[in-house]
Formats: C-alpha cells, structure tokens, sequence
C-alpha cells in the first residue's frame, strides 16, 4: 500500500487549521448549523441532506483545488476614492440583486404576482415577451440582460475595469474544471445509464441552463460580487458573503420546493443548497481567477436535475 507524502498531509492539516481560524469560516459554519437545525426540527430533512452532499464536495473537491493551485495576490484596495468608487459598484449591484431576487419570488409566488416596480417591471415584461417569441423560453433574453449586460454597463460607468470583472487570465482554469466537473459528471452519466435521463434531455439541459443561468449568474455573483467585496475586505469573507447573497437570493425557490408557507424554513433551505453551492462556485472562481470554469460547472450542475 503506498503511503501519502508527508508534505502533502501536512499541507492539508494546516489548510484545515486555516479554516478553523478563519473568522469568516466560523460565521458561515453557524449560519449553516443553524439553518440546519431549525429544517431538521420542522421535518425539512431532504435539504439537510442536500446540505451535507454539499458541504462533502466542499471539503473533499473544495482541498483538492486549494492544494493544487496557488493563492492569488492581495488584491484589497486602499486608495480613499477607489475605495468611494467601489462602494457605489456595490451599491448598484445590491440593486440589481434586491431587484432580480425580488423578480424571483414573484414567480415562486412568494411576492404577489401583480406587484409592479416602475421601469423594471416593464422592462423585464418587454424582454420575457421578445425571448419567448424569438426562443421560446421567457428567459433566455431577459436573463442575460438582467444578469449581465445591465449591471456590466453600470459597473463600467462606475469605474470598474473590465478584466477585474472575471475576466482575466486564468490560472490553473483547467485542473480546477476537471477537478469539479467529476462530480455531476458522473451523476448526469448514472442517470444515462439507469434510463431515468436521455441524451437529448442533457443536451436540452445544457442549452436552457446556458442560456438563462450559468455564466450569467457567475457574472453577477462571481465576477462582479465577489470581486468587489474582495477588494474591500478579504477573500475569505468575500467567498463566504457572496456564497450567503446568492443563496437568499434564492429564497422564491427555497419558498416553493419547501411546500410551506414558512419563510424562515425557505432562507434555511437556499442556506443548505444554494449557499452551499455558492461557496462551491467561490472556490471555484477565486482560485482559478475567471468566470469559466465557474460558468461550465455552474451548467453542469444544475443540469443534474436533483
């Protein structure tokens, strides 16, 4: 039996001694407990099992790419009126999330269905009208502009660089992509096999998820969130703040899929699935440093249809 390199053990255990004194790592850890108790006391079992599937990938895959890539320069910024430029950058993007969350619940009816917000309703109703004409599904272009095209526009007219948006050189995009990707790889070709999924379906999957999620919502959370919270604190509480943000920004279908009307029971469950995954994302793009592997993992994902 072959033995695993000392220096490779003692790499992990000091990773681990990293995150058990991050301070970030333990708010995320009582949020999650927390939600995770409060969904098994009111019978939510099936998200708690999703959360620990989750929180599994994140400490066995979450290692693997720590390990295997290098850490990325401080990239906190401590200019006074870069600093003012990149509060207003995440002003804005609070904005567009409060607004798309809120769009969200709306078809989860978790909002009232005739509730109107002056200029974005309109909008959004005018692009979900053209996209359902031109590609038969609503989202495929309201998505892409409300995830990405108005908040880049925004972004860039608030002084925001282009390359530091998710799209800079990557490093190690590769190894971090193949390292992920044997995951819901791996449950997609499980269901081929077992007939409970055809190929046109994963294929019709890819092409939906493409198209309405994946890059897109990489871009806003990843590219952008991530990026700006970053550059003003740390990239710790960085990938555990946009993780928390992009799992309530679910809380329409955490309200829907928990079959109650109990709000608390639905941010708990976006806590356990979606934060999760968030943080999944996080890694992902902080230490391969751009939105693609992040993008085709994304798809892959959600593509698994579990």
């Amino acid at each position: 039996m072959g033995v695993i390199p000392e220096p490779f053990t003692e790499r992990l255990a000091e990773l681990f001694r990293r995150v058990a004194r991050s301070n970030a790592a333990r708010f995320y850890a009582v949020i999650w407990l927390l939600s995770a108790l409060y969904l098994f006391l009111h019978d939510q079992t099936q998200s708690v099992e999703y959360g620990l599937f989750w929180l599994f990938a994140i400490v066995i895959l979450g290692s693997a790419t720590v390990l295997s890539t290098k850490d990325a320069p401080p990239d906190t910024e401590s200019a006074p009126a870069a600093r003012r430029w990149l509060w207003w950058q995440i002003a804005a993007l609070a904005v567009f999330i409060l607004l798309t969350a809120y769009s969200g619940a709306v078809f989860h009816a978790l909002a009232p269905a005739d509730a109107r917000i002056p200029l974005w309703s309109p909008l959004m109703g005018a692009l979900e009208n053209i996209g359902g004409q031109a590609f038969g599904n609503d989202n495929y272009l309201k998505n892409p502009v409300a995830y990405f095209v108005l908040p880049l526009i925004v972004l860039l007219l608030l002084r925001a660089r282009f390359v530091s948006l998710g799209f800079g050189r990557g490093h190690r995009v590769l190894r971090v992509l193949l390292t992920w990707c044997v995951l819901p790889v791996l449950v997609i070709l499980l269901q081929l096999v077992g007939g409970s999924l055809a190929v046109g379906q994963v294929l019709n999957r890819f092409v939906s998820n493409g198209l309405q999620n994946g890059f897109f919502e990489e871009f806003l959370f990843r590219g952008a969130l991530q990026t700006r919270l970053r550059k003003l604190i740390n990239a710790e509480w960085a990938l555990v703040l946009q993780a928390l943000i992009f799992g309530l920004w679910h809380l329409g279908l955490g309200y829907s899929s928990t079959g109650s009307n109990d709000v608390i029971a639905a941010a708990a469950s976006t806590i356990m699935l979606q934060a999760s995954i968030g943080l999944c994302f996080g890694i992902i793009f902080a230490r391969s440093r751009n939105l693609l592997a992040s993008s085709v993992f994304h798809v892959l994902v959600n593509s698994m249809g579990i």
